[in-house]
């Protein structure tokens, strides 16, 4: 079965798919096949010594960061309900810029529910006023009519 293996970046040592080109983390070319496990440093033991590179063009990678965090802000912020849980998932992996992203997504969804239960209260607070107005009306209506039903009484 093809398609299960791993490759690990020359570059940064991130964990790649072998149906992949290039790296997701660094953007750097898998194209020279499997490559050496990375060293403690967290660099591949290619003898590299310079950082991982972040490249722009390759996958939107740099500007895939600040999408992330924009879309887990208003993930929260309009569907609480989703967002919670979401951001405790993201929170609960071990890559420290998903956590980040989660706890971003835990506080506005948190955010956005106390203000959704506030404006529930104002609302149904509100509608308490209109209902009372209603029965107040139907009972009078119901008072003048003569009774239940409406009839005028044992002459009609």
């Amino acid at each position: 079965m093809s398609g299960s293996g791993r490759i690990s970046c020359p570059l940064c040592g991130a964990n790649n798919f072998d149906t992949v080109t290039v790296c997701w983390k660094c953007g750097a070319s898998l194209a020279g096949g499997q490559s050496r496990p990375p060293t403690s440093s967290g660099t591949a033991a290619t003898g590299a010594s310079h950082p991982p590179q972040h490249v722009s063009g390759v996958a939107g990678y740099s500007s895939a960061a600040g999408r992330s965090t924009h879309a887990a802000f208003w993930l929260g912020l309009l569907f609480p309900y989703i967002g919670l849980p979401v951001g405790l998932v993201f929170m609960m992996l071990d890559d420290d810029r998903r956590y980040e992203i989660g706890r971003l997504c835990v506080i506005w969804s948190c955010v956005s529910l106390a203000v959704h239960i506030l404006v529930l209260m104002l609302v149904s607070i509100g509608m308490r006023e209109i209902l009372f107005a209603m029965i107040q009306g139907a009972r009078g209506a119901a008072s003048r009519a003569g009774g239940m039903g409406g009839y005028g009484g044992p002459g009609l």
